[in-house]
Formats: structure tokens, sequence, C-alpha cells
């Protein structure tokens, strides 16, 4: 998103696809803030180094932004809006993992968990990110539905272990669809006859709210310029007007 005129390509389509939220898993801007942007409220959390690497941030619909109570950028890999719902609040946690060695890998888990317990039981809290891991093909508990894709690697026996510390539904397993719509990333080696295409970003939702997730598909056909396709969820959720604002700089 630092590259001219992305955030708008974004943005259009984010309208085409009737998207209300938009997670960014490499925004690239500097620092965290927010701003105003045809109609949309951007928010981001980076670093300060001048590469302009990494960095994630949300992009947010006029109609959703009014019900957004709060922002929490945690670090360059993850960051949080809370919004105002009816009955209860909703968490939104984006937290792609890039490509860390295993004791990143291990320590951004353990920050995740820690940020989980900060929320009331009660509220609905959803988990979006590029995990960068394969849980695989095959049904696993009431966890993970039995429309995954390919064979699950070591980092997806973390993921596994995860999910089921924190009781996390693996949405995206739990819909029938074409195989074009199952995979997520596209290998820059893939070409007719020799097919990478790996299932390695998520939607997580605690479990007992899992019923309120309609559809998780994938849109490979999307005019964004990623070896990623966007990954979009339908849910069930009503909303309430927010009183009062809120904005944290740092920290949980």
């Amino acid at each position: 998103m630092f590259q001219a005129g992305k955030i708008n390509n974004a943005i259009s389509e984010m309208n085409r696809l009737e998207i209300d939220i938009m997670g960014i898993s490499e925004m690239r801007w500097r620092s965290n803030g927010q701003c105003s942007l045809e109609n949309h409220k951007v928010y981001y959390s980076g670093n300060e180094e001048n590469q302009h690497i990494h960095g994630l941030g949300f992009i947010v619909s006029c109609e959703i932004q009014k019900y957004v109570i709060n922002f929490v950028p945690i670090s360059e890999r993850i960051a949080v809006i809370q919004l105002s719902g009816n009955p209860v609040n909703i968490n939104l946690v984006y937290a792609p993992t890039y490509d860390a060695d295993d004791v990143e890998i291990e320590q951004f888990y353990c920050t995740i968990s820690d940020i989980l317990k900060t929320f009331k039981k009660h509220e609905i809290t959803i988990i979006i990110g590029d995990m960068n891991a394969k849980i695989g093909q095959g049904k696993s508990g009431d966890l993970i539905g039995d429309y995954g894709l390919g064979t699950r690697n070591e980092r997806g026996e973390r993921l596994m272990i995860f999910v089921e510390d924190e009781d996390l539904a693996v949405l995206k397993t739990f819909f029938k669809l074409p195989p074009r719509c199952l995979y997520t990333w596209r290998s820059p080696h893939d070409q007719p006859g020799d097919i990478v295409r790996n299932q390695i970003d998520y939607m997580f939702i605690k479990n007992r709210f899992r019923t309120s997730c309609l559809r998780v598909k994938t849109y490979p056909g999307a005019d964004i310029e990623s070896d990623h396709n966007p990954l979009v969820g339908s849910f069930r959720i009503r909303f309430k007007k927010s009183i009062k604002k809120q904005y944290k700089k740092n920290g949980t």
C-alpha cells in the first residue's frame, strides 16, 4: 500500500466485492494512526523503519465506521478493531505472521493469546490473518471442518495447538466450495502441469459463535496485484451506534 494508487485500488475492490472491513497484511506505512480516504476510514499499524516494510491495516467503509469504538495498534504484526454490537461487542484481530522463524512464531501466538485474555468472554472475537501454515484437509473435532486443502505441515500443527487452546473454529474449513475458491496463495512457480497453490490465510471465531458466520470463500479474480487471494467472510452480526470513540496509540 506504499505505492501510489494501491490503496485506491483496494477500496475499488472493496466496493466491487461489497466488503465492509478489509484487512491489509502488507500496509508498509510507517508508525500507526488513522485517516479518511474515499469515504472510507484507514487504520494502520507499522514500524518506524524507513524501508517501508511490513505493517498492517484495516480499511473500513463509512457504513461500518460509525460502529468503531476502538482501534489498538499492537505492533507491525497485530492490531485490533473493536465494534459496538448488539447485544455484545465484536473484537476483530488482524494478525499476519509473515515469514518468521520458529521463535518469533511462538512469541506471535503467545501475544495473541494474551490479547484474547483481555476481551470479555461473552464478546464475539474474530481473528484474521496469513498464518503461513497449512492445516490441510480432514475434519478434526468441532473446530476444523471437512473442507480444508492439501496436507498439514509443521506450522499447521502449531496452528492446531493454538486453535484448540483458544477454542477457535477454523471457519473456511466448514464450507464446501470448488477448488478454485479454497486456495488463498499461489506460488510464483505455479504453472499448468505444476500447480503450487496453498490455503494459508484463515478466519477464526470463538466456537460458540461459529453459526454467526454465513460464508467464507476466496476470490481468485480480484484485482489486487498480489499472490494472495482475498479471503472474504460474511457474518450475521447486529451493530449498535457507539456513544464515544477512543483511539489508543500504543500497547494493549
